[in-house]
């Protein structure tokens, strides 16, 4: 590894951020300590490696990069929001609390108003009504015409006064003024979600849509367009194999960890949340819920290592090429960072990635973990559309394809495709889960989710939200399954119908092919 001392300013830099852009985390603590060394004011650098080191495993020297960051903030507010903010990305939830509770010592009220705004939403993304409710009311006390106040109130009283929700997020969803753009597109999503809530469905989808077009024009969704062809091409590529090829995979001596493992796939918004809850509540499956672990210690790691062998073959088949002893090295760095996610410290048991997003990698799944098992959640893919197009969620490419209905479509098509077309190869075991029928008989599915897992059925997986309940859920869906199972979701589509009338004969295949034909 380079020296970082010798680096300049902009090596060092530059190098920092390559190490996090390939989830090397390790790495970047080293060039941002020293960055730290040169710049010991710079928050940039010291939010870095707190992220770095929590990522890492670092967390006794990350929580003293926290209390340098939160000494720091004591004569700068923004530092402690953005410290704040970092922290609740890294599910470090009591510490951010902690250091929003800090706004509460400045002597401008508006500060203070942010801060509690701040504790509210948080206490309320952890199923905490009570707590939540009683910081919105400080906030409001403080300051109730700050947009962060305002979003606070209409998230907390939602449920029991949506009409009063209404009133306040139409005034946060109107462009320009003195709301920032991001309140306002996210305030045009809950709008659209409340009104939905109250039955005014046409209202609802024409809130959605406005707040879809201001985040349409952000960059980075018009950057995430223009590579969309590319990005599917790359994974499509990735499932140009045989069975045999399959067989002979799976057939290789297995590393250690790997006979444990299982992958929780399926469209986003299929339902993934509420069964990984079901199954993590076992005590001996350890869910590991939406970290790039895989994207970052496999698929980063060995995009890297093509682009240093300087091959003429293309990724997909250099890939599929590689020497079994080769592709252990990523798949044991995966398993270990994934242990260490999940805390999972004895060898039995169940090891679980729950991630959505990697459904679209299954046809590199087969190649680099031929040993694992692979659960794939199937919902109606009409109602997963519209609930994907509902989420208000950061933009990456996957969300970027829910802009609108259409390309909502488009991307459930593809992703349903690749599973359709990857799975007749699959030698490793895989199982698919319908929604529909989880949600009608979630004990019976359970057991046989649980059992083809390798384990049994015990009596407290039967209560998935009040398991939730007592965890942080990173899923945009936290919400929904801290509630009792119900079917309220089922047939959402319809009340949309008309909207969808373009879009039916391109999904007519789908539906068909998964049993929602009519």
């Amino acid at each position: 590894m380079i020296d970082p001392r010798e680096l300049s300013d902009v090596q060092l830099q530059q190098a920092a951020a390559k190490e996090v852009l390939h989830g090397n985390a390790e790495e970047a603590v080293v060039f941002l300590r020293e960055a730290a060394g040169r710049y010991p004011g710079n928050a940039e650098i010291l939010l870095g490696l707190v992220d770095s080191c929590f990522k890492a495993g670092l967390d006794e020297e990350a929580v003293e990069w926290v209390r340098r960051l939160q000494e720091m903030g004591k004569g700068q507010p923004g530092v402690l929001d953005a410290l704040g903010e970092r922290l609740q990305s890294l599910d470090r939830i009591d510490l951010a609390l902690e250091t929003f509770g800090r706004l509460g010592g400045f002597a401008v009220a508006e500060v203070r108003a942010v801060g509690k705004a701040r504790e509210a939403m948080l206490h309320l993304r952890c199923g905490r009504g009570v707590e939540a409710r009683a910081a919105v009311d400080d906030a409001l006390r403080l300051g109730a015409h700050l947009p962060e106040v305002m979003s606070a109130q209409a998230r907390v009283i939602r449920g029991e006064d949506p009409a009063g929700a209404v009133g306040i997020l139409r005034k946060l969803a109107i462009p320009g003024g003195r709301i920032p753009l991001p309140f306002t597109i996210s305030s045009g999503h809950t709008l659209a979600a409340v009104l939905d809530d109250m039955g005014e469905y046409d209202e609802a989808f024409e809130a959605l849509g406005r707040a879809k077009g201001l985040l349409a024009g952000h960059p980075m969704a018009v950057r995430f367009r223009a590579e969309r062809g590319g990005w599917r091409r790359w994974h499509e590529e990735a499932c140009e194999f045989s069975r045999e090829e399959a067989g002979a995979w799976a057939a290789a001596e297995p590393v250690a960890g790997c006979e444990g493992h299982a992958f929780l796939l399926g469209h986003p918004r299929s339902g993934t949340t509420l069964l990984e809850q079901m199954l993590d509540a076992h005590p001996e499956v350890v869910s590991v819920e939406e970290e790039p672990v895989y994207s970052t210690r496999v698929d980063a790691a060995l995009v890297r290592a093509h682009l240093e062998a300087g091959v003429v073959e293309g990724f997909a088949e250099w890939v599929r090429g590689m020497p079994e002893e080769a592709l252990g090295v990523y798949r044991r760095r995966y398993l270990d960072e994934l242990k260490r996610l999940g805390g999972a410290s004895s060898p039995g048991g169940v090891l679980m990635d729950k991630n959505p997003g990697l459904s679209i990698s299954v046809g590199r799944l087969v190649r680099t973990m031929p040993h694992s098992r692979v659960v794939h959640m199937i919902r109606d893919p009409r109602d997963v559309c519209l609930s994907a197009c509902f989420q208000d969620v950061l933009l990456t490419p996957w969300s970027s394809n829910w802009l609108t209905l259409g390309e909502a479509v488009e991307q459930c098509c593809f992703t349903l495709d690749l599973w359709l077309r990857v799975r007749p190869r699959m030698v490793q075991p895989w199982m698919e889960v319908r929604y529909e029928d989880l949600i009608a008989a979630p004990d019976a599915v359970g057991r046989r989710v649980t059992a083809f897992l390798g384990t049994e059925w015990v009596l407290g997986q039967g209560d998935p939200a009040e398991h939730a309940r007592g965890k942080f859920v990173r899923s945009p869906t936290h919400e929904a399954v801290m509630r009792p199972i119900h079917g309220g979701a089922i047939g959402r589509w319809r009340r949309y119908e008309r909207y969808f009338e373009p879009y039916l004969a391109r999904l007519a295949p789908y539906l068909e092919a998964f049993g929602y034909g009519e």
